[in-house]
């Protein structure tokens, strides 16, 4: 019974074999009398590349695909050079635009300098002057500043006492100050002390009523 089975399945093998030969047979007899205007025939031997017009219609789709690529990766690589640029363009602008300011911020800056040193040469020997006349004479100090603008940078200090009224007046300088001599008290000619109301105390008296600047007197 096995043995009969076993020949029975090799018999139906040998006929599927047969069959299928017969029929690829049949399949290439037909292709090689009709060529490839069969459609079905024509998909089955592009299938298996066995026609050169399919062989290189794959070929032109590959490369036709690989030029689509590479144009993208291009169009990809140009938008980004162009946002690069973009970039580094806004950047240079903000740069100028920033050096623009700073330049416009040096020349207001310039002309103030410009116009501060004017004002200091207009008010370069500032003095200013304090009058005493509690006593018999007037008394007047002047204090002279290197200028308006440092009028804590004494250059000189003087002081003396009006006499006469009207136009005959006359002034006595009773002390003076300097950087090199320092406060040092003027000497009065004996002709003015020899005048009616003016001695020795007199001057003294008036001297003490001098307006030095602080630290002098």
């Amino acid at each position: 019974m096995k043995i009969f089975v076993q020949r029975g399945l090799n018999f139906l093998l040998l006929s599927l074999g047969l069959t299928l030969m017969a029929t690829l047979s049949l399949a290439l007899i037909i292709w090689m009398l009709l060529g490839t205007e069969v459609p079905a025939i024509e998909r089955i031997a592009c299938t298996y590349n066995l026609t050169t017009s399919c062989v290189i219609a794959k070929a032109e789709a590959e490369a036709e695909r690989s030029r689509d690529a590479a144009a993208d990766r291009v169009r990809r690589a140009q938008a980004e050079a162009a946002r690069i640029r973009a970039e580094a363009e806004a950047r240079v602008q903000a740069k100028e635009a920033e050096l623009a300011k700073l330049e416009r911020r040096k020349a207001e800056l310039q002309a103030l300098h410009e116009r501060l040193a004017r004002i200091e040469r207009r008010a370069s020997d500032y003095a200013v002057f304090h009058k005493n006349k509690t006593g018999r004479y007037e008394v007047v100090t002047g204090h002279g500043y290197d200028s308006l603008l440092h009028d804590n940078r004494l250059v000189e200090a003087w002081c003396y006492m009006v006499l006469g009224r009207g136009n005959d007046l006359r002034t006595i300088y009773l002390a003076r100050y300097s950087k090199i001599r320092g406060l040092k008290e003027e000497s009065i000619p004996e002709t003015v002390l020899r005048e009616p109301g003016i001695d020795r105390e007199v001057i003294a008296a008036h001297r003490a009523r001098c307006i030095w600047p602080e630290g002098l007197s």
